[in-house]
């Protein structure tokens, strides 16, 4: 059990040491931060829905390039997100990789299932 501990104390020494070094490198130019909406001041929910409406009716950049097909592939599964189109617009894009990693992370295939 001591020998378990301490080799668990050396690779987290090792990985933070590993960490360290890597980071005194490199300097951040700007840092997001997450908000709460109750928190945003009105000119910033005002900025913040006209990005969202920009978005939607921005034409699709049709760089999105789904790794399958939603329809053919598991679609009992993927029956929730809608195929791409070519009318989509650039907002369709992101919703449609957003809920297409959140299936993917949260829902994965039976095949792939560990029961």
């Amino acid at each position: 059990m001591k020998f378990l501990a301490s080799l668990s104390f050396l690779a987290l020494h090792t990985l933070f040491d590993l960490v360290s070094a890597t980071n005194s490198t490199q300097t951040c130019t700007s840092i997001e931060v997450r908000k709460e909406w109750r928190n945003l001041t009105a000119v910033e929910r005002k900025a913040w829905i006209e990005a969202v409406n920009c978005l939607n009716t921005r034409p699709r950049s049709g760089k999105l390039n789904p790794p399958l097909n939603t329809v053919v592939d598991y679609s009992e599964i993927y029956d929730q997100i809608a195929p791409v189109t070519e009318n989509s617009t650039y907002y369709d894009d992101f919703v449609y990789a957003h809920m297409d990693l959140n299936r993917k992370k949260a829902n994965p295939p039976r095949s792939h299932r560990l029961t």
